[in-house]
């Protein structure tokens, strides 16, 4: 499941990571709601594909350590 997924990924409080969905059934689809609320976090934002390298950019100049 992507829970999992993410979980094995994001181990503690300390780690941060981004996941980034690229099917368009997350937010278009009843279930993708579901699929959402599981996740450990809320924080989702949708992009136009021409804007997720721009923003997995800034995401890693503001989580450098």
């Amino acid at each position: 499941s992507v829970k999992q997924a993410a979980g094995r990924l994001i181990r503690s409080s300390s780690d941060t990571g981004l996941l980034v969905l690229g099917d368009s059934r997350v937010v278009t689809k009843r279930y993708g709601k579901t699929v959402l609320s599981s996740m450990p976090t809320h924080n989702c934002i949708t992009l136009e594909c021409g804007n997720i390298q721009r923003y997995i950019d800034m995401w890693r100049k503001s989580h450098r350590c």
